[in-house]
């Protein structure tokens, strides 16, 4: 496999990412688990699992740009919301079992496929997984987990989408102030040479008239 280094002008963008994308999880993580510490019904295990969800919604939403942030988050939020209300609708009625997490992704794929949403089955599929399984471990308060999962999203996603508009308008700023830089070079090179060549014709119209009166 060939590895092609990124050119040495890309550097500084690719580590303004790496930043954004740092900040992202190690906010979303600290918000999670303080919000859900404050929650009396939550146990430590989903305290520490819902803040590893926002830190997962985190890297799935962060983009290099906004825009792109904010599509990656629609696409998030929305197959959180197909498993989630597939896995509260089954909890209401029945327990955990395998037959139950398998019916729930395929339920689920079916769905998007019928809606042409063919890129948001895996994303709901590993979701439906988790929430199906994470119950398993607390059976009293199954119907808790799809809930808790899409606030855990919510957050994370939130919480990347705003720092990649922060990234965004940073960097939208500094090439704005690098143009304008380049665009008053560019200016100021122009005059200097307009003013040059106004010099020489004043020079040659002043040299052809001392010919004239010398003759």
């Amino acid at each position: 496999m060939q590895i092609k280094l990124l050119p040495a002008g890309q550097f500084g963008r690719a580590s303004a990412e790496a930043v954004g994308l740092t900040l992202s999880c190690a906010i979303s993580y600290r918000l999670m688990t303080a919000l859900l510490a404050h929650a009396r019904f939550v146990s430590r295990d989903d305290n520490l699992l819902g803040g590893m969800w926002a830190v997962i919604s985190a890297v799935f939403v962060f983009h290099d740009s906004y825009g792109q942030s904010i599509k990656a988050a629609l696409s998030r939020l929305g197959a959180t919301v197909v498993s989630c209300a597939l896995c509260f609708s089954y909890f209401l009625i029945f327990p955990f079992c395998t037959w139950g997490l398998a019916v729930m992704i395929g339920l689920g794929t079916l769905i998007l496929t019928i809606i042409g949403r063919t890129d948001m089955i895996v994303t709901t599929g590993i979701t439906t997984a988790v929430i199906m399984v994470v119950s398993a471990l607390s059976p009293h308060n199954a119907w808790q987990q799809p809930m808790l999962r899409f606030m855990d999203t919510a957050v994370g996603a939130a919480i990347a989408v705003s720092v990649a508009w922060l990234i965004d308008a940073n960097w939208r700023r500094a090439n704005q102030k690098a143009d304008t830089s380049d665009n008053r070079t560019r200016l100021r090179k122009t005059i200097e040479q307009e003013s040059a060549r106004a010099n020489s014709k004043e020079d040659d119209v002043t040299a052809q008239l001392n010919r004239n009166n010398s003759r």
